[in-house]
């Protein structure tokens, strides 16, 4: 049988390829939707991970049942979705399947229609952050999808659709409030647009001290500290920096604000908050940064200099699983 170990593996290898041949066309990004589904194939008829038997096991709990305990209410939407596709499936393999393909599919369309490179959808799944969530903790992963979208590769579309993408990531996980600033950017600059993003982001750094005693008890992507997600994102930061040669402009100011608030928000975090919810935070956090890292990459430099630098940033992605054993170990499930 495929194991996770070699579809990863066969990932990383076009990975490499697609830094000298990257391309944007529609049958590179069917070939992407192909490697999504055989890695969902894959991964769902193999052994989950401590925390993914969570979700497992909900699958088998009543939506009547649900509907009594605020914990299952105040995320329903992956809760009695999930309940439902298991109702009609009677599989849970084909139920994870079904909702993997769903957001890896949404993810793969709106990176074909913003004309983000193929090879940055490779680095997606590839990220240890994605593995993590997808493996283990899987609503943040589903979640990050959507937040992902509103935050970065949406941003220049109109409220009413990020607002949208933003409620059905809501209703995924509950950490997607601390992104709901970022909604208030785009390519309209005013001055209601900014105090909005002001006062809102003001409201979610009150919200992190209101609940700074709501500590989580589990931490699901214990493989580093808390301390090394924020020395990462702060270097990352400087990449981006370095990258755009320290020029900020209109043209580039939403990234900037983006990469200031998640990081000030890991901070704020780290700070008042446990060590799962500031790692949470960062992960998707590093999501951003990789994006930004990459679009950096592929419009600013010249071909040969492209080349090197995406090899560059493939080793980056594929690094956390040379020096973590616990890492490694979700591959091998």
């Amino acid at each position: 049988m495929i194991s996770i170990l070699s579809v990863y593996i066969f990932g990383c290898i076009v990975s490499l390829f697609l830094c000298i041949f990257d391309n944007k066309s529609k049958v590179g990004f069917i070939f992407l939707f192909f490697y999504f589904f055989i890695f969902s194939i894959v991964s769902r008829f193999s052994d989950y991970g401590v925390d993914f038997l969570v979700y497992r096991d909900s699958l088998y709990i009543p939506i009547s049942i649900m509907i009594d305990n605020f914990y299952y209410v105040k995320e329903f939407l992956y809760w009695f979705f999930s309940r439902s596709i298991f109702v009609l499936t009677s599989s849970e393999a084909f139920t994870f399947i079904i909702i993997d393909m769903l957001f890896l599919s949404f993810l793969a369309y709106i990176l074909y229609k913003k004309n983000v490179s193929l090879l940055f959808g490779f680095l997606f799944l590839l990220f240890f952050c994605s593995i993590l969530g997808f493996l283990n903790v899987y609503r943040q992963f589903l979640a990050t999808i959507l937040i992902f979208c509103f935050s970065c590769l949406l941003i220049e579309t109109g409220y009413i659709k990020r607002s949208f993408v933003f409620l059905l990531s809501l209703f995924l996980h509950n950490v997607a409030i601390l992104f709901f600033p970022l909604i208030f950017l785009g390519s309209k600059k005013n001055k209601v647009n900014t105090l909005y993003f002001i006062f809102s982001s003001l409201v979610v750094m009150a919200l992190t001290i209101l609940f700074s005693d709501t500590k989580s008890q589990t931490d699901s992507a214990g493989v580093f500290g808390s301390n090394i997600f924020l020395f990462i994102l702060f270097v990352l930061f400087l990449i981006i920096l370095l990258l755009d040669k320290f020029r900020i402009s209109q043209k580039n100011i939403n990234k900037y604000i983006v990469c200031i608030y998640v990081l000030i928000l890991s901070l704020v975090s780290s700070v008042l908050m446990g060590e799962a919810q500031v790692k949470r935070i960062a992960m998707i956090g590093l999501i951003f940064y990789l994006y930004y890292i990459y679009m950096s990459i592929d419009s600013t430099f010249l071909k040969y200099e492209r080349i090197f630098l995406k090899l560059i940033l493939v080793f980056f992605v594929l690094f956390p699983f040379f020096i973590s054993s616990s890492l490694r170990s979700f591959l091998l499930l």
